[in-house]
């Protein structure tokens, strides 16, 4: 009997529903929360004296929310890499209304966001830091294209500044910028007719030497540089030198270029180059060389012009004067005793310090 009653109670628990608590799993936090972090950006915009007054409309065109100015990648603990919303705590078409409030713009028609990037370039060794690219453009009433703008910000960072006060920084440098532009009406008829990204550029300069020939080979992404007067650039390159009784091969890893555009077709370049490398000389010739002069340190200076028109895509080509500073310097031939069959001999050491050269640029750059 006992038995009978138990099992009846077991049975009237099973069938009575349970309550939902019961059957409740815990609840799983979305990927992007294990994967992503917030950097909140602060932007106090000018004094507003109403915005009422904003005739001029601000579209954001960004595949991002109105609120995110970018993603970028960060560590925690300083090993799990994860995204990093930079977030603002208002859209960034209000926050670009406010400042055209506060310098009185009274324009009408709209202004297009179309990209807006922030990264951290490091090829500049000169020039390194943070940076902000981005592409806008300003249409009339009648939806008429009136102007666009290429933006390249920078600023330097103060000592200890958190990068999310460095990052507001650049942004309201950028607001700024864009409203004076349309105040001033400093506008460019002819827009940009590519996809604003990075452009593939891949050059070759070919250094014509009194005794032979050098070829430096240079690949990049950059950002479009047409609607600048100057513009500083970084990259790595690959050094080959033919001389008559020798060769080199060297890797420069920080080549600097200075840009100035003259017109709507040259460029004025100024380059300099730190090469580490080796020397490999014709045994045939050199009955002994030292060890250290198996190494290639040298430092390279260049000057040129270059016919590349603006927004362009395709080939350009220029012509410059090349000056190599060997550190370790090279032999002049006949003036050494390493020439000589004997390695004793007494014959007088000369040094190549100085090889100046003339340089042919050729290259291609895909927008």
């Amino acid at each position: 009997m006992k038995k009978t009653a138990f099992l009846t109670i077991v049975l009237i628990l099973m069938l009575k529903p349970a309550p939902a608590q019961w059957f409740e799993l815990p609840e799983i936090p979305q990927l992007h929360e294990f994967i992503s972090d917030t950097l909140m950006i602060a932007v106090e915009p000018d004094s507003i004296p109403g915005l009422d007054s904003i005739t001029i409309r601000i579209e954001d065109d960004r595949d991002l929310p109105p609120s995110v100015l970018g993603i970028q990648q960060t560590d925690i603990l300083k090993v799990i890499p994860v995204d990093q919303y930079l977030t603002l705590d208002r859209s960034l078409a209000d926050l670009l209304t406010a400042q055209l409030a506060s310098d009185s713009i009274q324009h009408t028609g709209t202004l297009y966001i179309g990209d807006l990037v922030f990264w951290y370039d490091d090829k500049p060794a000169f020039a390194r830091g943070r940076r902000l690219q981005a592409y806008t453009t300003y249409y009339d009433d009648n939806d008429q294209p009136v102007s666009d703008w290429l933006w390249e910000i920078s600023v330097d960072k103060v000592k200890k500044e958190e990068e999310a006060d460095l990052v507001g920084r650049l942004l309201q440098k950028w607001i700024r910028e864009q409203s004076a532009a349309l105040k001033a009406e400093d506008y460019h008829s002819s827009f940009y007719p590519y996809f604003h990204r990075r452009q593939l550029i891949n050059w070759y300069d070919l250094i014509v030497y009194p005794d032979g020939y050098g070829l430096n080979a240079h690949l990049t992404l950059d950002f479009p540089a047409d609607q600048q007067k100057k513009w500083v650039r970084g990259s790595p390159g690959l050094y080959y030198r033919k001389a008559r009784h020798h060769e080199s091969v060297a890797i420069g890893g920080r080549d600097q270029h200075w840009y100035t555009r003259l017109n709507d077709d040259l460029v004025l370049k100024l380059n300099a180059t730190f090469r580490f490398g080796f020397n490999n000389f014709d045994s045939h010739h050199y009955a002994y060389v030292d060890i250290w002069n198996l190494f290639n340190l040298n430092l390279s200076f260049l000057t040129g012009i270059e016919y590349r028109p603006v927004y362009l895509k395709g080939v350009f080509a220029g012509l410059g004067i090349h000056q190599m500073i060997n550190l370790i310097p090279l032999y002049v031939e006949g003036h050494n005793r390493y020439i000589a069959a004997d390695p004793d001999s007494e014959l007088e050491m000369v040094m190549k310090v100085y090889e100046p050269g003339l340089t042919i640029t050729l290259g291609v750059l895909l927008p």
